[in-house]
């Protein structure tokens, strides 16, 4: 019962050890320019973040694990609700 006990409380603060959701990077080299908000959303999911600079809007996911120390972050810029600014994510993410 004690060592159920030491297990569930590591596994409670590790899970609240993280920010964010895991960035599908599989998922991420689909987004292209022109896409819809919709058509990201349904691939990427929620972001983290959304901010406004100028006419544009900046969406991030980002995922932040301090018990392992991973930190990742994907950016995408919007105007008029489509993708004018898409990073280039290679392979071997």
């Amino acid at each position: 019962m004690k060592n159920l006990v030491l297990i569930l409380l590591v596994l409670m603060l590790a899970a609240c050890a993280s920010t964010g959701s895991a960035i599908k990077w599989d998922n991420a080299r689909q987004v292209k320019v022109g896409m819809t908000e919709s058509q990201v959303t349904k691939l990427m999911g929620k972001p983290f973040r959304i901010s406004g600079v100028g006419e544009q809007d900046r969406w991030t996911w980002r995922y932040v694990n301090l018990y392992t120390g991973s930190n990742e972050a994907m950016t995408i810029i919007f105007k008029d609700g489509v993708a004018v600014d898409v990073p280039r994510i290679p392979e071997s993410f």
